[in-house]
């Protein structure tokens, strides 16, 4: 069996302990990266309505409910009583059980949200580059390996991840960790405002 971590590699060890493993580290091509201009940058911030000061959060991929974007969207609403500058943008394919997320988005928060849907790899690599923070949590976890999060640190883009194995392989320091439960939304919200204050 090969897998791209070694917390995946110890899932499937617990119960097939004599299976044959390799692990092969999912591959970023640096080189596969956009080289986005500042014209670009400004263009894109000009389509999501936030001007050049304004902060912007973002999520990517599969928009599903393991990805934790209620409790991003409840972190988000209290994050912008002291930052009413900043965007939240869902760039990725609603899952059938956001159904009605748009109907759900109304308001002022809805005016603050944006939802791509699904877009071409490009403009998805763009919008990576152009967030100041990116949402990615993850619970719970099936062993998977987060390409999106790869992709965002090559990008040097701050990554706000969720404590536990999917996650276990990045090292310390390099993004901000979120455990899953009771005080989720509250840490939520102060690492966005730690991060929104520290250029």
């Amino acid at each position: 069996v090969t897998v791209h971590s070694d917390p995946t590699r110890r899932r499937i060890l617990r119960t097939r302990p004599n299976a044959r493993m390799a692990v092969v580290p999912l591959h970023l091509s640096l080189e596969g990266l956009p080289d986005v201009t500042g014209d670009t940058r400004r263009a894109l911030r000009r389509e999501l309505g936030v001007s050049d000061e304004g902060f912007v959060i973002a999520s990517f991929g599969h928009i599903s409910p393991a990805k934790r974007v209620d409790v991003a969207l409840r972190a988000f609403a209290r994050f912008r009583r002291t930052r009413p500058d900043s965007v939240y943008v869902l760039a990725g394919e609603l899952s059938w059980a956001y159904a009605r997320m748009r109907e759900l988005l109304n308001g002022e928060l809805g005016e603050r949200v944006v939802l791509t849907g699904r877009l071409p790899f490009p403009r998805l690599l763009e919008l990576m580059d152009l967030a100041d923070v990116a949402i990615n949590l993850r619970y719970p976890a099936g062993g998977e390996t987060s390409a999106t999060c790869i992709r965002l640190l090559g990008l040097g883009t701050p990554v706000i991840v969720s404590t536990g194995e999917c996650f276990d392989d990045i090292p310390d320091g390099c993004c901000a960790r979120v455990e899953p439960g009771r005080y989720e939304e509250e840490e939520l919200v102060a690492l966005l405002e730690a991060l929104a204050a520290d250029p």
